[in-house]
């Protein structure tokens, strides 16, 4: 039994008009008392913690208290042996905080010095996040998930994650994600690559090499130990990381005979990995080790896993939709993980919080979200990881990350009353208005039938949700009332606004948007450069997606071109890949930008694009097109571009040898022509197995116009 600490911190503050709101409960105090539940241990060390705070964030503090003064009782009480994971036990002016372990006793205090401040004017949590947790009633309770990683800019903060208990897979992971080659250091032998084709591979490792888990060990025990405290007063307990063990990021298993005889197939790499992953948890017991449940890991292996092993389940499968529990992909989900349990109880699922095409336009998949974890928790998912933009900006990030991290927490929260408590606190003037914007989002959403992209342009947005005009609306009013705020608030907004101009930009870059508007352009990228000012707005998306080459792409590429600009307006375009339907996208007036392969582009694989018209008198005909080469999203070239004047071939294009990755390549062709020629372009698809053509527009005019 533990033994009442009889040292008492008094911290005394003088208190006038000190209720914010009306509540239940009288929570008007002149002073506050914290005691230790127990004289040694982490009881003492967090009542100390919550001392230093109520001090540090306390104002007018007195000396001397009088008889007459009102006092709260808080008891801090760490101990191991609850069974829940926190417990709020209120009676009258006494208040006992309890928790199972620091991290979820650090979370307790922060949420009573939240909770508190929304009484007591003299104390400053302006920093904290609205509390999740009414003290004035006891309550016990454990959190919905064990582990709440969010891999986003506002949870990169590592006071965010201890205020909030969440994680950050950079943090709390040794290695994540395909990022094996770290305990390589620079340089490896061949036997740690996989043996495929009667050669080693080195896009792939070979998870029965022995030099691969002397240098895991070693990369281990140089970085992290043996997962205990080497020194101060918790000297000896465990304190163990986490650890992915995954292959690159390809289909390539390794087939030398070690794997083989571990139970590798062409096509499973599961065996051997999971081979390698007993071997270093047994090395390692103090520290957890995950492998991932995708391409040659997606099946589970046969023998069971040691108990500080498990598996991160991707769910990128299944679409981000609601209705999602009916589909197909949903059930073999369900399938997916009902075997993994078989073999391990550490079921972890990596799901997803962005358009990585597109972090700057709103996403509303809150409530998507919302439906996804409960399913999660109905099958028996013990930790969630959700992949966002990194430490990347993105748009209303930390309404969105702070709603997560707190719907792993508490599975009976609402996505709805979490935003507007955040809003409300951080959001005062505007947060109205943001709110009533984003749930509208999010109830469009819930009712059309179109999944939430996860690579997904400006039109993907349109379709599923966003009204341009309706944006374009509520930017205005956002703007206006940033104007009148300053503080924080002002600094959320600007860089809120400036990121919002991206999406003004791209809604004029596509027939489905707004209307061209040349001055507005200029607006938008006037403010859009702003961005400099904010040193995590350097990109807008995930790969290739620096925002001063988008800007530059407005000012160096023609984005539309005007109805009466003399194009040959009766060119018509076909694909022969789709039966001969037609593409208004080559010739709408509007151009593509080659760091984005969405807005602008027409993309096919398979047969031919064709464009013809009649000449109606004799004249230079020009033909130009532009065309993207981006290996990295599987788009080359096309194997031919050619014209033919009444069917005859009178001339063919051609692009450089070495095109730079992520251009704009160009063919333009001129021919005389006479009255009643057929002219016709002709664009065939690439010559590189799986990969796409993504054309521009294509500009058919009379050369004479432009004399």
């Amino acid at each position: 039994m533990k033994k009442r600490f009889s040292w008492v911190v008094v911290l005394i503050f003088s208190l006038a008009n000190c209720f914010c709101q009306p509540q239940s409960q009288d929570n008007q105090y002149d002073s506050y008392l914290v005691l230790a539940a127990d004289e040694e241990g982490d009881d003492l060390r967090w009542t100390d913690y919550l001392q230093s705070q109520l001090d540090r964030r306390g104002k007018n503090r007195l000396q001397t208290i009088s008889g007459e003064e009102t006092t709260l009782e808080i008891v801090v009480d760490v101990d191991p042996a609850m069974t829940s994971e926190y417990a709020v036990v209120r009676q009258k002016d006494r208040l006992t905080l309890r928790a199972k372990n620091p991290d979820s006793m650090l979370w307790l205090l922060y949420q009573f010095i939240a909770w508190i401040s929304q009484y007591d004017d003299h104390l400053e949590a302006l920093d904290l996040p609205p509390a999740l947790l009414d003290m004035n009633r006891t309550c016990e309770g454990t959190f919905a998930f064990e582990y709440r990683g969010i891999y986003s800019p506002t949870n990169s903060d590592p006071d965010f994650m201890a205020i909030n208990a969440s994680h950050n897979i950079d943090y709390d992971r040794g290695l994540w994600g395909h990022n094996l080659r770290k305990v390589l250091d620079g340089e490896a032998s061949d036997e740690v690559f996989a043996w495929t084709q009667g050669k080693r591979d080195h896009r792939q490792f070979c998870f029965s090499s022995e030099d691969l888990y002397t240098r895991l060990v070693a990369y281990i025990l140089d970085n992290y130990g043996d997962g205990t405290v080497k020194n101060g007063p918790n000297k000896g307990q465990i304190q163990g990381s986490r650890f992915c063990i995954m292959p690159d990021d390809n289909n390539i298993v390794c087939q030398c005979e070690k794997c083989r005889q571990a139970g590798n197939t062409v096509q499973s790499a599961t065996p051997a990995v999971v081979k390698m992953m007993q071997k270093v948890a047994e090395r390692f017991p103090n520290h957890r080790f995950f492998t991932t449940s995708y391409l040659t890991t997606k099946n589970p292996p046969s023998m069971h896993m040691p108990e500080n092993t498990g598996v991160l389940i991707s769910a990128i499968d299944f679409p981000l939709s609601y209705g999602f529990e009916s589909t197909s992909q949903a059930a073999d989900f369900a399938a997916k993980i009902k075997k993994w349990r078989a073999v391990t109880p550490n079921i972890y699922v990596w799901d997803y919080m962005r358009n990585f095409d597109d972090y700057l336009t709103p996403f509303p998949v809150l409530g998507v979200l919302e439906k996804r974890l409960a399913f999660f928790k109905q099958l028996g998912v013990s930790g969630v990881f959700y992949n966002g933009s990194g430490y990347d900006y993105a748009s209303l990030d930390d309404v969105q990350t702070f709603t997560l991290a707190s719907m792993l927490k508490s599975d009976s929260l609402s996505w709805s009353s979490i935003v507007k408590k955040y809003l409300d606190k951080f959001y005062p003037q505007s947060g109205a208005s943001i709110y009533e914007y984003c749930h509208t989002l999010e109830e469009r959403v819930a009712q059309n039938p179109f999944a939430l992209e996860y690579y997904g342009g400006i039109d993907a947005a349109i379709q599923a949700y966003l009204i341009p005009t309706e944006f374009e609306n509520f930017y205005t009013r956002l703007d206006a009332v940033s104007k009148k705020i300053s503080g924080d608030e002002r600094v959320r907004l600007n860089r809120l606004l400036t990121a919002f101009n991206y999406t003004l930009l791209e809604l004029m870059r596509t027939p489905n948007g707004l209307p061209y508007n040349a001055e507005k352009v200029e607006e938008c990228l006037c403010n859009l450069s702003g961005y400099t000012a904010f040193p995590d707005m350097k990109y807008y998306k995930e790969a290739n997606g620096a925002l001063a080459a988008y800007i530059d792409s407005w000012n160096r590429y023609d984005v539309y071109t005007a109805t009466d600009h003399s194009l040959k307006t009766d060119f018509k375009f076909f694909s022969k890949e789709a039966n001969d339907q037609p593409i208004p996208q080559l010739s709408d007036g509007f151009h593509g930008f080659p760091s984005d392969y969405h807005t602008g582009w027409y993309q096919f694989r398979n047969g031919v694009v064709v464009g013809e018209c009649e000449v109606g008198e004799a004249c230079t005909i020009v033909v130009s097109g532009g065309f993207l080469y981006a290996p990295q999203w599987k788009i080359d070239l096309p194997g031919e571009v050619y014209v033919l004047v009444n069917d005859k071939r009178c001339c063919e294009g051609s692009f450089v040898s070495t095109p730079v990755p992520f251009s704009k390549q160009f063919c333009r062709f001129e021919l005389p022509a006479v009255a009643g020629d057929r002219v016709k372009i002709v664009v065939q698809s690439c010559k590189t197995t799986g990969y796409s053509v993504a054309c521009d527009e294509i500009e058919i005019y009379e050369k004479r116009q432009f004399v």
